[in-house]
């Protein structure tokens, strides 16, 4: 047992690894061990864009809870190298890898710049953002684009002066 195990306590937030693996297909987001190996020292292909950088940011398969746990360890003690050395050496993945996934351990990060809402074109509060603050509209579901607060803002009308 490591260590840093014994005395670590598991957050109540869901691990991002998981939260990635429900929302897209794992056959084309995440790498098995077998791929990552195969990969070497180039750049992932698949996993979730980080907006501020436009990396792909490794979703990987196989690695161990207790390893992820430790790696999740080192990074909240602000050891970024040590929580490197962990990473490849439970996923057997390249440096540059373990750099990015670590960097991002919290997820995609939104784009510094500006984004407009594709339906009334005004700034959304980040690139991430699914739902604009003018407009209303909510397009979590791409398929079904709803104007979540028209009838609020409809309502008031009447009472502006």
């Amino acid at each position: 047992m490591h260590a840093d195990e014994e005395c670590f306590t598991e957050q109540p937030q869901v691990r991002f690894q998981e939260r990635v693996r429900s929302n897209i297909p794992m056959e084309k987001n995440s790498y098995s061990r077998a791929e990552v190996l195969a990969a070497g020292n180039t750049l992932p292909e698949r996993g979730p864009l980080c907006h501020e950088c436009g990396a792909r940011i490794p979703v990987f398969e196989d690695i161990p809870e207790a390893a992820e746990k430790r790696v999740r360890e080192c990074i909240r003690e602000n050891r970024p190298v040590m929580a490197m050395i962990e990473l490849r050496y439970a996923t057997g993945c390249s440096l540059g890898w373990a750099k990015l996934w670590v960097q991002h351990s919290a997820g995609p990060k939104p784009a510094r710049k500006e984004t407009p809402c594709p339906y009334c074109g005004m700034p959304l509060r980040t690139s991430l953002a699914k739902q604009c603050r003018f407009c209303w509209r909510d397009w979590h579901d791409e398929d079904n684009v709803v104007q979540a607060r028209a009838n609020v803002v409809d309502e008031n009308l009447h009472r502006l002066p």
